[in-house]
């Protein structure tokens, strides 16, 4: 009897020593997994604090600042530097600089240069402004004659297609 108590004791301390091993290989193995996770998350919030401190890039603009756009000496010369840059400002720096209403050659430009800004707004999916833009120039065309108002792919802006 005595031999299987004995035994008895010695199996359960092996069965003890056995368990605590483990444990000790699992507490391991959280720990392991908690440092990675804090290291994670340190990288994550440093790199969210960085990105919110970085300097301004010197080329954007502040909120509601247009950039310059450089004057030529002609409605057709600034009309071929705006389809050079091919921006909002450069377009409409055309009817800016040289107003329909000072000859019929600015009037040509300028509507010219509202069309490519139409196809421009459409271009950026600015739908709402590129109808808008083309509805004033399908009444300008109506209105004085000689000016096709036509664009491609104008059916995609109406509503509901």
């Amino acid at each position: 009897m005595l031999t299987l108590a004995t035994r008895r004791a010695e199996v359960t301390q092996r069965l003890h020593v056995a368990m605590q091993s483990r444990r000790s290989v699992e507490s391991g193995r959280h720990r392991l997994i908690g440092w990675l996770l804090l290291a994670i998350t340190g990288f994550v919030a440093g790199a969210e604090v960085a990105w919110s401190w970085r300097p301004r890039s010197p080329l954007s603009l502040a909120e509601g600042e247009t950039p310059h756009v450089e004057r030529m000496g002609s409605a057709r010369e600034q009309f071929c530097f705006a389809a050079l840059e091919d921006s909002e400002p450069a377009w409409l720096s055309v009817s800016l600089y040289f107003p329909a209403s000072e000859s019929t050659r600015n009037a040509y430009y300028a509507r010219r240069a509202r069309q490519r800004l139409v196809e421009l707004y459409r271009d950026e999916g600015r739908d709402q402004e590129a109808l808008e833009l083309y509805q004033q120039l399908a009444g300008l065309a109506r209105r004085r004659g000689g000016f096709p108002a036509v664009f491609a792919g104008i059916d995609s802006l109406q509503p509901g297609s």
